[in-house]
């Protein structure tokens, strides 16, 4: 399908920086090789992050697996973003807590990335809430609880784990080009976090 460059150079003009960087970190994979030029030539003409136009080239290059696979090293290798430790490799688990109340039943499913001991201490907090709280709501009480026992139980036992979990790279994987041409400006794992949701 032949597209209207003009119109669409006046398309990205009109855009605001966001959106640029939206294009440019996650849907220059889905243009055109045509749209993918002129976007090039609309991050130059802004005057944007060098960073914007190394991200096009890598969605038109592609990321190989290796190169996913140290990105995703890379990153867990960073500090634990809740108790600030470099000694152990970050993981991601989810950690669920039920609370109820007669008819009332509430879960709620956080991802926590974080190092082993973190993702324990998380687990055991939100274990212990679910024992206590979790079984007094009629019918989802109980059964939430104990699909939360499962959670918790799993997630306890991620120390003995020296994989990446599948929550882990699931979570990061969609960001891992605007992780690669960022990784080496971020301090910290929160630091990499305000960078994805900038």
């Amino acid at each position: 399908m032949k597209i209207d460059r003009e119109a669409l150079r006046q398309h990205y003009e009109r855009l605001p920086d966001e959106d640029i960087e939206r294009l440019a970190y996650y849907e220059a994979n889905d243009l055109t090789p045509e749209a993918v030029d002129i976007l090039k030539n609309e991050i130059k003409r802004r005057g944007l992050s060098n960073s914007y136009e190394t991200a096009v080239e890598t969605h038109v290059a592609g990321l190989g697996e290796e190169e996913k696979k140290e990105l995703l090293n890379r990153i867990s290798a960073l500090a634990c973003p809740l108790c600030g430790s470099d000694h152990e490799r970050l993981n991601a688990s989810k950690v669920v807590t039920v609370k109820s109340f007669i008819v009332a039943t509430t879960t709620e499913k956080p991802l926590i990335i974080a190092c082993p001991d973190c993702i324990r201490a998380n687990a055991k907090g939100a274990l212990i809430t679910s024992l206590l709280l979790g079984w007094w709501g009629i019918p989802w009480g109980p059964i939430s609880t104990l699909g939360s026992i499962v959670d918790n139980v799993m997630a306890l036992n991620s120390k003995k784990y020296n994989e990446l979990s599948s929550e882990f790279i699931e979570f990061f994987e969609p960001h891992l080009i605007a992780i690669k041409v960022n990784i080496d400006e971020v301090k910290d794992l929160n630091d990499l976090l305000e960078t994805l949701n900038a």
